[in-house]
């Protein structure tokens, strides 16, 4: 059993294993005082990015439902057509 499911990034997976490196490196590195403070930023980022989407996808369908509901329909300011006549034309 994994502490995490694979977690997707950029179009790949990341295991568990590979996560545990990537968080050790990322203590040694900085150091166990930093790095509370940059996980924090990125999530505040990651957090903003995810609005700042979902922001736009609205606005993008809000757009298109508004184009798609004022499109112009057929015109019917036009005079109906003649009726037929029921009278046979002479010859």
């Amino acid at each position: 059993m994994t502490l995490w499911p694979n977690v997707a990034l950029l179009g790949g997976s990341i295991g568990s294993g590979e996560l545990l490196v990537i968080l050790a490196v990322a203590l040694m590195v900085f150091g166990p005082h930093k790095l509370p403070t940059i996980a924090r930023t990125l999530g505040r980022l990651l957090s903003d990015l995810r609005r700042s989407a979902r922001e736009f996808s609205d606005e993008l369908t809000r757009a298109t439902l508004e184009t798609s509901n004022s499109v112009p329909h057929e015109k019917t300011d036009r005079p109906p057509p003649p009726a037929p006549s029921s009278e046979k034309p002479e010859h």
